[in-house]
């Protein structure tokens, strides 16, 4: 063969490589332009956080231009420390249609990292409560005007002294978190009572629900926030903090006790019941687990400690799991445990599950977003309730 006929022939066969690479990135593009399309039709918009740069203290909104989207509020926290998550100092953000409540919401930190207004020095007449919780509490869900924080301090205004209470809510905190928060802030905050909202899945870790999410422009594709959402449900259940209390992995079992729990009507059904929370072993679940209060009890013993070394009164309260106070199915041993808990530290607690028991059978509005989280209706029936315990409680100014 000639050196020209060997030319043509490499010529040829480069161009029929390249046309195949061509080929095959133009497939790739078609599959993932049918994929978004098919995920547009299929799956709701995604949640979209919008943040500017702001100075809280100046009350002056940052230029637009600093702005950034994410699709979760991953941006809003800060994990660069030891104990735990806490909120960006001095930011305001927009949640666009949250995947909670379907709302836009704004959020705005003061230079504490608190969703409160930036606070000033103590006036004599001013009475503070300091909330600390997770995201029952911080309700980046609805407007902080229909947080129940926000809605206590409507409930306990006109007193002797003026009443502020501050939303120290953090997104996934355990009662471990909000320990060392407290410790962080108190000074700055100067509380006179500290009160303690716990969940039932308060003793584990925060870095257990924590889920990453995408950067702008990539969080306006539903096809690929789906699969790193898949991803980050994967990791979760997989993932072990190493830093965490050991969970013994076999109570779940011990819990099922050899039955064949199936889905079903969880709200009525023992066995269903049964079911959701031997799904959520590492999530509510905790709760039926003694060894978890162990640890709860331990933390919450220490901030006592602390709080009683300030000259700080605390109290706690405890959400329920939905199906708890929606159900019929009548197992209270979360409940149980929180107070003998508080027995043992002579602590002033309050069982919110027949405040939202109630509520639900008399009213037959439904409480909850999901499993958790309160509609506006019902952070006013948990802001009165709270309002008329530290009332009965003499824990607030008369």
């Amino acid at each position: 063969m000639t050196r020209r006929g060997q030319t043509h022939r490499s010529a040829a066969s480069s161009l029929s490589t390249v046309w195949r690479v061509v080929l095959a990135l133009a497939s790739l593009v078609l599959v993932l332009v049918a994929a978004e399309g098919l995920a547009r039709l299929l799956l709701p918009p995604q949640q979209l956080v919008e943040v500017e740069a702001t100075d809280v203290r100046r009350g002056w909104n940052g230029p637009t231009e600093e702005r950034e989207q994410r699709e979760g509020i991953d941006v809003l926290l800060d994990w660069s420390g030891e104990h735990g998550v806490r909120l960006t100092p001095n930011v305001r953000a927009t949640i666009r249609g949250h995947r909670v409540s379907e709302r836009d919401v704004v959020i705005e930190t003061n230079s504490l990292g608190l969703r409160h207004p930036q606070l000033g020095p103590k006036d004599a007449n001013e009475y503070r409560v300091l909330v600390l919780g997770d995201s029952i509490t911080f309700g980046d869900y609805l407007p902080f005007d229909e947080t129940y924080p926000a809605q206590l301090e409507r409930r306990l205004a006109g007193r002797s002294s003026r009443v502020v209470v501050i939303n120290a809510g953090l997104p996934g905190a355990s009662t471990s978190d909000e320990l060392y928060h407290y410790l962080e802030i108190n000074d700055a905050v100067d509380p006179d009572l500290v009160l303690l909202a716990m969940y039932l899945n308060d003793a584990q870790s925060s870095q257990h629900f924590y889920a990453r999410s995408l950067p702008a422009p990539y969080a306006s594709s539903r096809a690929l926030s789906w699969a790193v959402n898949r991803f980050e449900l994967a990791r979760h259940e997989l993932w072990r903090d190493e830093t965490a209390p050991e969970i013994d992995p076999g109570w779940r079992e011990n819990f099922r006790g050899g039955r064949q729990l199936a889905s079903g009507d969880m709200y009525h059904a023992r066995d269903a019941f049964d079911f959701e929370i031997y799904n959520a072993h590492r999530d509510f679940g905790l709760a039926w687990y003694s060894p978890s209060w162990d640890l709860l009890e331990s933390v919450t013993r220490t901030l006592s400690l602390a709080a009683r070394e300030r000259g700080h009164t605390l109290a706690a309260y405890l959400f329920p799991v939905h199906i708890q106070a929606k159900g019929t199915v009548n197992d209270d041993r979360p409940q149980a445990s929180f107070e003998r808990m508080c027995r043992s530290l002579d602590l002033p607690c309050l069982d919110l599950l027949p405040v939202l028991r109630t509520h639900w059978h008399d009213t037959g509005r439904d409480p909850y977003f999901d499993h958790c989280h309160l509609r506006t209706h019902a952070n006013a029936v948990v802001a009165d309730a709270l309002a008329e315990w530290l009332d009965r409680q003499g824990l607030v100014p008369e």
